[in-house]
C-alpha cells in the first residue's frame, strides 16, 4: 500500500514526446495547459496556484460534469489531474465519459485520491497516473513535467 507522497505512473504514450500517434496520424498536444478538478475550492485553488507558480497554465473545475462542459467547449489542456470523490458527477463518471469520446480520450490523466488501492483505482480508470492524496506539490509538479512543458520552456 502507499502512503501520501507515492505515486503511480502507468505506460500509455511517451510523455517526452509533444504528440501522439494515432493509427498514423500525428496530432501536436497543448503542452503547458493544464485543467485540475477537485470540488473542494481550497485544494483546487491550492493546486492551481502551485502549478502556476512552475510556469503551467492552469484552469479548474469543480466537479467533472463542469470538466466535461469546459472540455466540450473547445479546452484543450496537456493532461487532466483528477479528484475522484465529488458531487454533481464524481470521477469515475468523469473519467468514463471522457473515454467515450475519441477527442477527450487522448488527454492524459492523473488520478488524485486518497482512495486507498492505487494500483487498482489507476488500472480501473486507465489513468496514465496516481497521486496518493495529500501529496508534496514537488511531487505533483515532477510528475506533471512527464506530461506537460511549462510555459516559456524550450521545445
Amino acid at each position: 500500500m502507499l502512503t501520501a507522497g507515492h505515486w503511480v505512473v502507468l505506460p500509455r504514450r511517451d510523455p517526452s514526446l509533444p504528440f501522439t500517434v494515432d493509427e498514423g496520424i500525428v496530432e501536436l498536444m497543448p503542452r503547458d495547459l493544464i485543467l485540475v478538478i477537485d470540488d473542494y475550492a481550497d485544494i483546487r485553488e491550492g493546486i492551481a496556484v502551485a502549478l502556476g507558480l512552475e510556469g503551467y497554465d492552469v484552469v479548474t473545475a469543480s466537479n467533472g460534469l463542469e470538466a466535461l462542459t469546459k472540455l466540450h467547449s473547445g479546452l484543450q489542456p496537456c493532461l487532466i489531474v483528477l479528484d475522484l470523490m465529488m458531487p454533481v458527477m464524481n470521477g469515475f463518471e468523469f473519467r468514463q465519459a471522457q473515454l467515450a469520446d475519441p477527442g477527450l480520450a487522448k488527454i492524459p490523466l492523473i488520478a488524485y485520491s486518497a482512495v486507498t488501492n492505487p494500483f487498482e483505482t489507476a488500472q480501473h480508470l486507465r489513468a496514465d497516473a496516481y497521486l496518493y492524496k495529500p501529496t508534496e506539490m514537488a511531487e505533483m509538479t515532477a510528475l506533471v513535467g512527464r506530461f506537460c512543458q511549462r510555459q516559456g520552456a524550450a521545445s
